[in-house]
């Protein structure tokens, strides 16, 4: 399934409805803003990129 491949690269996957989009937009956004605002249970994981070694390695 396509949501375990994503999880399993560490994205959180979030799904709606189209109804929901259509009918309930601020709760569909609010849903959105919480997982954004959620810290990633592992960070260690997802640290950025150090200054400058970047655009060294693309």
């Amino acid at each position: 399934m396509r949501d375990e491949g994503l999880r399993a690269e560490g994205y959180k996957v979030l799904r709606f409805w189209d109804n929901e989009v259509f009918n309930n937009l601020e709760g569909v956004l609010e849903s959105i803003r919480d997982a954004l605002l959620t810290p990633h249970p592992n960070p260690l994981l997802y640290e950025p990129w150090p200054q400058g070694e970047r655009e060294n390695n693309f």
